[in-house]
């Protein structure tokens, strides 16, 4: 039962989040103007890539050991990690800091500011991976809600005066809350104990941890640079239309990704051997396609309405690109949930050469993608780049888990084309209503799920019984 008291906080964490995000969204889009919104998220992004890669790939070596030693009882070793890697980061961030405060340069005060904004938001990172690692997710509830809701509270109340300056001391104003509150209940945790360093532990982790290394050095990379790609080759203008349809489309992904991360402890916890799992990953997928699927067909009957509810008619021209990111979740849902179990088992290698594929793809397409089709040729290298991670995974990786046979390839592949056919209709017919472009997608959906079934009722029930055992 703890798998689903974690995964009903996540959710709960993911719902506030939500709303939070939207209601932050809607406060910039309204009171800032395009080209300034376009500089903050440009700036916040180019410093986020930089936080980010300096965590070192905490948040993965403390999803792998803590969860074990925790089993094994073995708490000095738990707390003696997380004494280690905060004084670590600590160490690298005053570093950088005082570097900024000696050399002069133009507006070092926005850099200064992006970079206490981003690392004071790590520092929460450090803190919410560790109490997913002891799979106490209600903690990490409480950082994130209440990182979120000063965050919101304080543009509210300076809503009518916000500058890219003050949208970064609002963030970072609100991370130092939730950092005191990660700190308080840092200290509750039962069996805290303050512990001496213990360096030999390296020796224990050091093989993981370099690869961790390099994964973590990549994500950020992943995550945030489109915006800065884009400020580069194009304008902050089309930065801040571009980053509005992501910041939409974001949630809908990480729903998606709870029930992985839920289940992401325990695994490192427990699994001794893939088959032990195996088929929690293969119904997982499946659900998570079908799901996808219907995001989809939501964001095309509805984006435009909610992208108008976020933030203003202004940003309307971000509907192309949020469909185009939301189809992008799509591909990705047919191998994300084997891109979690490699870094929960300790493969994290088959992680980082995915991550690799993509960036190396991303980065060397970027230029001629955005040169020639602007915010529309980023997002369509985004899908480009995601369909190549699902052939890499689906040639390379899967092979060695016996995972996804090519019978079953071409079953989920003609259902997927299958299930476009309401968007190719919508495309031809734009004067059609949502109710009956709603019902046009029902009817095929069904026809289609008879045809190929895509979830079988015996999966169901195997899928149910395993994760009970949890």
């Amino acid at each position: 039962m703890r798998y689903f008291k974690n995964l009903f906080f996540l959710i709960l964490s993911y719902i506030s989040n939500l709303l939070f995000n939207f209601l932050i969204l809607k406060i910039l889009t309204n009171f800032l103007l395009p080209t300034l919104l376009g500089i903050y998220f440009s700036f916040i992004g180019a410093f986020l890539i930089i936080s980010q890669i300096f965590l070192l790939g905490i948040p993965y070596v403390f999803t792998r050991y803590i969860p074990f030693w925790e089993e094994k009882g073995e708490k000095e070793k738990i707390f003696s990690l997380f004494y280690l890697f905060f004084i670590l980061y600590l160490f690298i961030f005053f570093l950088l800091l005082i570097l900024f405060i000696i050399f002069p340069f133009k507006k070092r005060e926005i850099f200064i500011l992006s970079l206490l904004a981003s690392f004071s938001f790590s520092f929460i990172t450090v803190f919410s991976s560790l109490f997913n690692s002891l799979r106490k997710m209600e903690y990490s509830f409480l950082i994130n809600f209440s990182y979120f809701l000063s965050l919101t509270l304080f543009l509210f109340l300076f809503r009518k005066e916000l500058s890219v300056e003050k949208v970064f001391l609002t963030h970072i104003i609100s991370s130092l809350i939730s950092i005191f509150i990660s700190f308080l209940l840092f200290f509750s945790c039962k069996g805290f104990i303050l512990t001496p360093l213990n360096f030999k532990i390296i020796k224990e982790i050091k093989n993981y941890w370099k690869e961790s290394f390099f994964l973590h050095f990549l994500s950020p990379i992943f995550d945030y640079s489109d915006r800065v790609l884009l400020a580069f080759f194009k304008s902050f203008i089309d930065v801040s239309v571009f980053v509005s349809a992501r910041k939409i489309v974001t949630p809908l992904r990480q729903v998606l990704q709870y029930p992985q991360e839920a289940m992401a402890p325990e695994i490192s916890a427990k699994v001794k051997n893939f088959d032990e799992i195996k088929i929690y990953f293969e119904i997982l997928r499946k659900i998570l396609f079908l799901i996808s699927i219907h995001l989809f067909f939501i964001m095309i009957i509805f984006g435009k309405i909610f992208i108008i509810i976020i933030t203003n008619e202004f940003y309307l021209k971000a509907y192309p690109i949020l469909l185009i990111l939301t189809a992008r979740i799509i591909i990705s849902s047919l191998y994300s949930p084997y891109l979690l179990f490699y870094r929960s088992y300790g493969r994290i290698i088959h992680f980082f050469y995915s991550d690799l594929l993509w960036i190396i793809s991303f980065l060397l397409l970027s230029y001629p993608f955005i040169k020639y089709f602007g915010i529309l040729g980023l997002a369509f290298l985004n899908l480009f780049s995601t369909f190549l991670v699902l052939i890499f995974n689906y040639f390379f990786i899967f092979p060695k888990y016996e995972i996804i046979s090519k019978k079953e390839f071409l079953k989920i592949f003609k259902f997927s084309i299958s299930s476009f056919l309401p968007f190719s209709i919508l495309i031809l017919k734009n004067n059609l209503s949502p109710l009956l472009i709603l019902t046009i997608y029902y009817f095929l959906f069904i026809i289609l799920s008879l045809i190929f079934k895509p979830l079988e009722k015996e999966e169901w029930k195997l899928f149910l019984k395993k994760i009970k055992r949890q």
